[in-house]
Formats: C-alpha cells, structure tokens, sequence
C-alpha cells in the first residue's frame, strides 16, 4: 500500500509541475486480452453424459449415474460454465462420459456401477485435465521435455543482440 501511495504522490507532483504529459501518456493504457492472449482457454469444449434410463424399482447400471444427474450435475455446470454438457439417455448401453477437447481428442470413461461421488471424480478429471491425460510434473522441471536433436545443438541460444549480425538482410 506504501508503494502505490508514494507513486500516487510523486505523479501528482509531475501533475502539478506540468511534466506529467511527458511521463505517462493522457489516456489510460491497460493491457487488454486480444484473440486469447493472456485469458483462460480451457482444454475442454463439450462433455456428453450418456445413461441408460432405468426401469422404476430396478438397479441396473445406470443408478449411480441418475443419481449423479439428479443431486450434482447442477452444482457441477454452475462451476464450469464454458464447458458444454449435453444429456443423451440410450437404451442397452452401459452409462459413460465423454469429453471432447480442443485439440481434437475424445476421451470416453464408462461408468457402470459406479456411485455418483466416483461419477464426480471422473467428471472433475476430465473437465480439469488436458486431453483427459493426466501429466505428472516433478518440481522444477519443465512442463515440456526437449525431443531430437535440439538439446544437442552447436549453436548457441537465440538472443535478439547477436541476431541483427547473424541475419542481414
């Protein structure tokens, strides 16, 4: 809070002496998201929720997954709102989730007989996943492995001093 306060202080002194036109810019210039730099993309476009509707007094395989319909789904797309979630009841088949993601990948989990708190875990793990793959990452290594040749390289790493005499036009 100091910090800000004593910048406040210092541009209203350059407001003051007339020098703050040549300092800050007129207009407020805040860096906005364009074409999704800097914004949340998620991995996830659509995720369908198949279920075989069961007979009235029976089990069967979809019971969890009515259950996980009727006490969770709600709370679950309130939470995920750009995710779409389309219902497909069909006949004779075992329950599943489907999810298909930005890059093209389709995974699909069965889910008979499970209970709707497990209906859950799969669905926060499709949803919160990149390509329904789950990427184990040990502290300070990097997200993405090296693959070739590249870490074998004789030249040295790019740098924009030493580029100007390396590409001459």
């Amino acid at each position: 809070m100091s910090n800000s306060r004593a910048a406040w202080k210092t541009i209203r002194k350059l407001q003051d002496a007339g020098l703050l036109k040549r300092v800050m810019p007129e207009k407020d210039i805040t860096s906005k998201p364009l074409n999704g730099v800097s914004t949340f993309v998620p991995s996830i476009n659509k995720l369908t929720i198949h279920y075989d509707p069961p007979s009235i007094s029976s089990g069967g395989p979809s019971l969890g997954m009515v259950s996980f319909l009727k006490l969770h789904l709600a709370t679950l797309a309130r939470q995920r709102p750009y995710v779409e979630i389309c219902v497909q009841p069909r006949r004779a088949q075992p329950p599943a989730l489907i999810a298909t993601y930005a890059n093209g990948h389709v995974k699909q989990i069965e889910t008979p007989r499970m209970s709707s708190g497990d209906i859950v875990k799969q669905f926060n793990f499709l949803c919160d996943t990149n390509a329904g793959e789950q990427v184990k990452v040990k502290r300070g290594q990097p997200v993405k492995k090296v693959l070739g040749k590249m870490s074998d390289r004789v030249e040295g790493v790019w740098d924009p001093f030493t580029a100007k005499q390396t590409f001459k036009p």
